[in-house]
């Protein structure tokens, strides 16, 4: 220390301290390496991105097309209360596609599993049964 920092007191020793701290322990050596990603961590951050930004808002936007040409067929609520739902079923997943695609996969496992094997008679459609079964797992 120089004769400077003994006339100092404690906490103006713990400011200079602070702006100039001493990094000469035995990790001073590894400071100056970068750090690399391996290939598997590229590879999940990859399919993490294929996932968010591809293939959930591309299986929204299939099941949003496919339910409209049920729509003109087959009309369950009237015209208008048909399309106002598959608005908003549509709006709120592509939404949770992109905040929240962690938890879609469960959320699309279950819409599958459930509607499909359990209660095929009680489905609308996808759209409607993944909307609901997203609306009952986010609540729970």
């Amino acid at each position: 220390m120089d004769d400077r920092s003994k006339k100092l007191g404690c906490a103006e020793k713990d400011r200079i301290w602070a702006l100039s701290p001493d990094i000469s322990g035995p990790f001073a050596q590894l400071s100056d390496d970068v750090a690399h990603l391996m290939w598997f961590e590229r590879l999940y951050v990859w399919l993490q991105c294929f996932e968010k930004y591809i293939l959930y808002p591309a299986i929204i936007l299939n099941a949003l097309t496919t339910d409209a040409f049920s729509i003109s067929n087959y009309r369950r609520l009237g015209t208008h209360w048909d399309i106002f739902l598959m608005v908003i079923a549509g709006m709120k997943l592509l939404r949770a596609s992109f905040c929240n695609p962690v938890h879609q996969f469960t959320h699309l496992g279950f819409t599958v599993i459930f509607f499909h094997f359990d209660y095929k008679d009680i489905s609308e459609s996808f759209l409607l049964d993944f909307f609901m079964v997203s609306i009952l797992f986010s609540k729970a």
